[in-house]
C-alpha cells in the first residue's frame, strides 16, 4: 500500500508545481473585493494609493496612480505579482487582484467594519504572505459581505 501511495503523491507534488501562479496565494488571501462599500451600500471605503491595469483603465489611473506608472499599460498576470505591487507602495495595506480583468488595486485598510464584497474571480490579500501582525485579514469586528448573482 505504502509503495503504491508514494508515486501518487509524489505526482500530485509535481503537478501542483506547474500550476500557474494565479493560485499562489496566502493562507490569509480570501475570495472577494476589499474596501469598495459602494458594493454593498456601506457608509465609507477603502482609501485607493493605486492601481494597476491595461487600456482604457491605464490611461485613467496612469493621471494619478504612480503604481500604474510604475507597472505600465499592461495586465496584472497574477495574484503574486499584485501582491509585490502592493508591498512596492509604502501606503498599501491590501490589495484586492482581478482575475478577470487582471486589474490590482492597492489601498488602506479599513479600521473598522471593513467591507469585503463576493464579487467573482477576485482575491483580497495583504502584501506580505507571512504578515499575521496585521489586523486587515482576516477582518476584525464585523464584516459585511455582499454575494453577486
Amino acid at each position: 500500500m505504502t509503495h503504491t501511495f508514494l508515486p501518487l503523491l509524489l505526482l500530485l507534488l509535481n503537478l501542483l508545481l506547474l500550476l500557474p501562479d494565479t493560485f499562489a496565494i496566502c493562507w490569509t488571501d480570501v475570495p472577494g473585493s476589499y474596501g469598495d462599500s459602494r458594493e454593498i451600500q456601506a457608509d465609507q471605503f477603502a482609501s485607493l494609493v493605486g492601481i494597476a491595469c491595461s487600456g482604457t483603465c491605464y490611461k485613467k489611473a496612469s493621471r494619478w496612480s504612480l503604481m500604474a506608472i510604475a507597472h505600465g499599460n499592461k495586465p496584472v498576470q497574477d495574484i503574486t505579482a499584485c501582491r509585490n505591487l502592493c508591498a512596492g507602495m509604502t501606503d498599501c495595506e491590501v490589495f484586492t487582484y482581478n482575475q478577470d480583468s487582471l486589474t490590482c488595486r492597492a489601498m488602506r485598510s479599513l479600521e473598522t467594519s471593513p467591507t469585503l464584497a463576493s464579487v467573482p474571480n477576485t482575491t483580497t490579500g495583504k502584501p506580505f504572505c507571512n504578515d499575521n501582525t496585521s489586523h486587515v485579514l482576516p477582518f476584525p469586528g464585523l464584516t459585511t459581505t455582499l454575494s453577486f448573482r
